[in-house]
């Protein structure tokens, strides 16, 4: 099977005294590459299977910024609740959610 990473500029709301970001992971629209991704059609049980599915900036291992707290279908979207580490405690993560907030990173 081949591993295929996908990103696109999703939509972000905020939720600043909890840091957490809600996210649109997919739409079912056609992407960049001329796919379709049918949110249904995703099987997030294995990334949730520990309670909090980890975050990864551009998909790389090695830069867990976050971890998923909960993911759903919300009108035909897949729709995830993101938990940033408490103010202070990672830089990396804070660098990020701050960009997030910012609105300088339109997506994860």
């Amino acid at each position: 099977m081949n591993l295929i990473h996908k990103a696109f500029a999703a939509s972000t709301e905020t939720l600043a005294d909890k840091r957490q970001v809600r996210v649109i992971v997919s739409t079912g629209d056609v992407d960049r590459s001329g796919e379709i991704i049918v949110p249904k059609g995703i099987d997030w049980a294995a990334f949730m299977a520990t309670g909090a599915g980890p975050v990864l900036w551009n998909h790389n291992p090695n830069m867990p910024i976050a971890k998923c707290v909960d993911i759903g279908l919300q009108d035909g979207q897949l729709v995830a609740l993101v938990q940033f580490p408490p103010a202070g405690e990672d830089p990396q993560s804070r660098l990020f959610y701050n960009k997030i907030k910012f609105g300088s990173v339109p997506g994860v």
